[in-house]
């Protein structure tokens, strides 16, 4: 909301952020400080929209959160 409402030239704003998952590598058996491996392929998503067209005083704003890419598996069989 903030680009939104402090500036008079704006009035929507879009934001798109994607979080990967990453991991310590293990060293010895021990998490190393400062390396890191991806761990997945799957993705934090999180879409922002904050809209002042009907004016400053009558913002809106709406948020989506998500999941991207993930894999799973069941390894459990069903028998019918």
């Amino acid at each position: 909301m903030h680009f939104v409402d402090k500036y008079e030239h704006i009035s929507k704003a879009f934001i798109d952020i994607i979080s990967h998952k990453w991991s310590r590598i293990q060293v010895g058996g021990k998490d190393h400080k400062w390396s890191f491996v991806r761990d997945g392929d799957e993705k934090g998503t999180v879409e922002c929209m904050v809209d002042g067209s009907a004016g400053k005083e009558n913002l809106t704003a709406s948020l989506k959160c998500g999941l991207k890419d993930l894999l799973g598996m069941s390894s459990r069989s069903n028998k019918c």
